[in-house]
């Protein structure tokens, strides 16, 4: 989740890439400015004009804060409200929720008896992303007859084997999966989403050259607690991809934060779920991220009946960049 108003070093930009035009498009705009006889000496006001919002949405209410004090307010019925202050520079930032980016505007120099206008354009914080081959493996203390179904956040594009609004069959200790005679090594399937980038922390992550991926990802697997065929499958299926890129980021989604892809319901339930998925995109330069910081793979602690999950995207480069710009 984004955390508002994080304390950070920030070297404000007024624009932000749209990948969409492939060009540069102002965030926060300059509408007017005009002297008002309706101030009186050391008083300034803005008006604050807010765009990319769904016209009918409920809640009305934008968080901002005014040179690091937080507050606020409701937008009226023009999208707008307004702030009195002093004149002189001031720094600005908005969000409205986890759907949009926050922003951040430095610098915002307003004279004396003043009224500056801006306009302030909320960019949706979702992208199309095709959720690869998540597969999942059951592993029970006894044979258990058991149902799964799978609650993407986008729609399904392929499963296998053949899903009818659920997965129905029986699962042994070693991993085998019998569905209508038929036995399976996992439960397979991908699906046609959004998702945000706000579930990356901007701090965390890595870039790998060529030459160290598979040892990296045996490093992060090992950690994590894979045994040896869930870290051949995983590596068989993402190793070849990424390697066709001199360098990648890396991001790893666990457990219950895997939710934004979709959730999972079985029956019986699970003593334990464990889900592991890596997004991932080819970038240019590495130094970009040096001030990136390894995550933290905790084991996993397989105990009774145990649901493993693995997973992942291809992300694009210019939304990464739009996450980890205010570094």
């Amino acid at each position: 989740m984004k955390l508002f108003f994080s304390i950070v070093l920030i070297q404000f930009s007024l624009l932000a890439f749209s990948s969409e035009k492939g060009i540069l498009i102002p965030e926060v705009t300059l509408v007017s400015s005009e002297k008002s006889e309706s101030l009186i000496s050391n008083e300034s006001l803005f008006i604050f004009q807010f765009k990319g919002f769904i016209d009918n949405v409920s809640d009305r209410t934008v968080l901002y804060s005014i040179d690091g004090v937080n507050n606020s307010k409701n937008l009226d019925v023009h999208n707008e409200f307004r702030i009195q202050t002093t004149p002189g520079i001031h720094s600005f930032q908005f969000f409205y929720n986890d759907l949009y980016y926050e922003i951040y505007a430095d610098s915002l120099n307003i004279k004396e008896q003043f009224v500056d206008t801006y306009a302030i354009r909320f960019e949706s914080s979702e992208f199309p992303v095709v959720v690869d081959k998540p597969v999942i493996y059951l592993y029970p203390e006894s044979e258990i007859d058991f149902s799964l179904t799978i609650r993407p956040k986008g729609k399904l594009a392929f499963t296998y084997p053949f899903y009818n609004e659920a997965w129905k069959g029986s699962a042994l200790p070693n991993g085998d999966i019998t569905i209508e005679n038929e036995t399976f090594n996992y439960l397979f399937w991908e699906a046609d989403q959004t998702l945000s980038l706000n579930i990356i922390s901007p701090e965390k992550g890595a870039v790998i050259n060529r030459e160290e991926t598979i040892r990296f990802l045996e490093k992060q697997l090992n950690a994590f607690g894979f045994n040896s065929k869930e870290k051949a499958d995983f590596i068989t299926f993402w190793g070849p991809q990424l390697v066709q890129n001199e360098f990648n980021y890396i991001y790893f989604v666990l457990n219950e934060e895997a939710i934004n892809f979709a959730e999972l319901v079985v029956n019986p339930e699970p003593d334990n779920v464990f889900r592991f998925y890596i997004l991932t995109c080819p970038v240019a330069n590495p130094m970009d991220y040096h001030y990136l910081e390894p995550q933290l793979i905790e084991s996993i602690k397989r105990e009774g009946f145990t649901l493993l999950e693995w997973g992942g995207s291809v992300i694009d480069v210019n939304y990464l960049k739009k996450r980890l710009q205010y570094l």
